[in-house]
């Protein structure tokens, strides 16, 4: 890992006032177990986009409260510590890091992080290794480091994430440009900030060649390779997400159909708790074609084989 050159970023990052105050306050606030509820209430109050984000998740079906929260206070004490210094540090690094990213970037960026989040959150329900809120932030963070160029110089970064496909041309471009790549700045900055090891390392590692046996990691590096599928959707590379969510996760064909279209709807939920309105819909009409013609072909492939065995039979003499 280039270190040393991520840190250099981190610190024109710095330089430039454009870290989220409020983010960093959470963190200095939640830093220590006994923090003061009212200090923290206070702090969360400074920030009314952050307060909503917040309280629309603790209103999300996957707390499954009977009652709708309304007070601030109680949402806090909803989420836990824990849940509350990773969701809210994330919110707000991602949105204020966003603040003034050129229009192809913003837009690049966005679509792909609402999509791994998406993705991650799903398979995280599906194997039940690791917390949906956790496998949230996880997929929320892993490329902020793009957002790190972009502040601290975007005439440098901007135009190799025009050129370069997301993934392992776009890091070898960064590394030979910048001297280190996004994944490397992700873990470094999250590092930094006091941001758990397990996160960190799900940053670092979600764009390398074999999936982590860490379940944050392996799960992050999931939902990458989804992203990536949905964005890009062709033949080639569906079959390995195909393969990958059969071997991994036990999803058939129709079981990848409904968790593409699970993504769908938690695209569309992410989009309005950013209050991202400008990012258009990855085309999930495709990638769901693929994933039928994947069914009609196993359903073709399973006829004309047991035609291939009856034929068999009726052609050996002990069945005349």
């Amino acid at each position: 890992m280039s270190r040393a050159e991520a840190l250099r970023w981190i610190g024109r990052v710095r330089q430039l006032n454009t870290l989220p105050q409020v983010a960093l306050e959470i963190l200095r606030i939640t830093g220590d177990e006994d923090y003061a509820m009212d200090e923290l209430v206070a702090c969360l109050d400074r920030d009314p986009a952050l307060t909503t984000k917040l309280l629309r998740i603790v209103n999300s079906p996957q707390f499954g409260l009977r009652q709708k929260v309304v007070s601030l206070r109680m949402a806090v004490s909803f989420l836990g510590r824990r849940s509350l210094r990773l969701l809210s540090t994330s919110f707000s690094l991602s949105s204020g890091l966003s603040k003034g990213v050129a229009g192809q970037l913003y837009e690049s960026y966005w679509r792909r992080t609402l999509l791994m989040v998406a993705a991650a959150k799903n398979l995280a329900r599906i194997r039940r290794e690791v917390d949906p809120n956790e496998a949230h932030v996880a997929g929320l963070v892993a490329d902020i480091g793009q957002l790190i160029f972009a502040q601290a110089d975007p005439a440098a970064y901007a135009p190799l994430v025009d050129a370069f496909e997301h993934g392992p041309e776009l890091l070898r471009a960064e590394q030979a440009a910048l001297g280190c790549t996004h994944p490397e700045l992700s873990a470094c900055f999250l590092e930094s900030l006091g941001f758990p090891p397990a996160l960190v390392e799900s940053a670092l590692r979600h764009h390398i060649d074999q999936p982590d046996d860490e379940p944050l990691s392996a799960e992050v590096w999931a939902a990458d390779r989804v992203a990536q599928a949905i964005l890009t959707p062709n033949e080639s590379g569906f079959l390995p997400i195909r393969k990958l969510l059969d071997k991994t996760y036990g999803l058939d064909v129709d079981g990848v159909i409904d968790f593409v279209l699970a993504c769908k709807n938690e695209w569309a939920d992410s989009t309005q708790l950013f209050d991202i309105r400008s990012v258009n819909s990855p085309d999930y009409d495709a990638i769901l074609a693929q994933a039928r013609d994947t069914q009609q072909q196993t359903a073709l492939a399973a006829a004309l084989e047991l035609d291939s065995i009856e034929a068999v039979f009726s052609l050996h003499p002990a069945n005349k």
